[in-house]
């Protein structure tokens, strides 16, 4: 009886521990390792304790802000490693050091709503900018192509493939590059992190190559390119939502080419000579290292003189596929819808884009829920 009642002394001194520690400690804002912005205090009003979001957002606030959170979620992980079980309830212990994100089954009416989206811009862009060649390319994750990685029976491996529905919904305004045979005949090599959800890019370099042998455009080979390696000390963002103490670092790696193009990249008012921000080589985003991370617009001017100006719609998985594009495009302009306000149809119409690529990740695509607004301020 005893023993019970100190234990339940001791459960509730940490537990007001904790609470004294999150009011006194200083507050992050923005977190490092997760590479996110922390969820702040939410308003208190009547409108959001009767919809209760005040009470959601408080949780959200009181696990971002918990005292040495990613202690406690490296420590978590190691208790479920130790038991055997596949996952953390973030992500998936896969075989060789693999992580994936537990994403076990897509959105299917946000995919449908996205593939509407881009079906009435691409009828429009065609009606409006008839000469513009577009193109789709709606990447296969790790989780696709690396099922042998994936813990036994993982749920997962049985999500829906987006490939036959965005070629059903857009083969006729587009052309489709389905990149998925290409990836899995290379999927015994490093064609995606471990700790990370991005392609490496060799990855982005087999992509490319696909893409531009479909697009009428001529790819350089591998050996065209001098590979160098940027970083061994790479932990990405599925790392960061499981905190393993012992991971496997990733590489960094980039592709530059032998006959040098020049660039200067414009972003938020900045201008950059490279494409490349050593900088963020030593931050934990390493990512960032290409193209300084997300931006609203990315304008990249080259020194290839052929007139065709690139508009490219994409998440982040563009960043490291955009350097092979260099070698093709006069101009490449990179859109995140995520940020951009303007009206996209005025913008092809006044830069004269003579070239438009929608690339997502299959995962980011699911979830994405801003290429509606494409349609935004668009004529019939």
């Amino acid at each position: 009886m005893r023993q019970a009642k100190l234990l339940s002394i001791g459960f509730c001194a940490v537990l007001l521990l904790g609470f004294v520690l999150q009011l006194a400690l200083p507050k992050v804002r923005f977190s490092e390792n997760e590479n996110r912005y922390l969820q702040t205090f939410p308003t208190l009003s009547g409108d959001t304790i009767l919809d209760g979001s005040f009470m959601s957002d408080v949780e959200k606030y009181t696990t971002d802000h918990f005292p040495a959170r990613d202690f406690f979620v490296g420590f978590k992980t190691s208790v479920e490693r130790a038991a055997f079980n596949m996952d953390n309830t973030r992500v998936y212990f896969g075989r060789d050091g693999y992580l994936f994100e537990k994403t076990d089954r897509f959105d299917m009416e946000n995919v449908s709503r996205n593939l509407d989206a881009l079906q009435i811009f691409l009828e429009r862009l065609s009606r409006q900018n008839p000469d513009v060649h577009a193109s789709v390319l709606i990447a296969p994750t790790a989780s696709d192509i690396l099922k042998e990685k994936l813990p036994y029976a993982a749920p997962i491996a049985k999500r829906q493939d987006l490939a036959p529905l965005v070629e059903e919904k857009l083969g006729d305004l587009a052309v489709i590059s389905d990149i998925r045979h290409t990836m899995e005949e290379h999927r015994n090599e490093e064609i995606y992190y471990r700790t990370d959800h991005h392609w490496t890019t060799y990855g982005a370099f087999l992509a490319y190559t696909q893409f531009a042998q479909e697009n009428g455009l001529t790819p350089l080979g591998r050996d065209a390119f001098k590979v160098e390696r940027m970083s061994d000390a790479f932990l990405g963002t599925t790392y960061s939502k499981a905190n393993i103490f012992s991971p496997r670092m990733d590489s960094i790696e980039r592709y530059l080419p032998k006959q040098e193009v020049s660039c200067t990249v414009d972003y938020e008012g900045k201008t950059a000579l490279s494409l490349y921000f050593p900088e963020y080589l030593e931050k934990k985003d390493k990512y960032s290292y290409f193209l300084g991370g997300n931006h609203p617009i990315t304008d990249v001017k080259t020194s290839v003189q052929n007139g065709r100006t690139l508009l490219m719609i994409k998440d982040s998985y563009a960043h490291c596929f955009i350097p092979f594009l260099t070698n093709h495009y006069e101009r490449i302009i990179a859109v995140d819808p995520r940020y951009f306000k303007e009206d996209l149809m005025t913008k092809i119409e006044q830069e004269k884009v003579t070239d438009l690529l929608v690339l997502y990740n299959a995962a980011t695509f699911a979830e994405d829920t801003n290429l509606p607004k494409l349609n935004i301020g668009t004529q019939s």
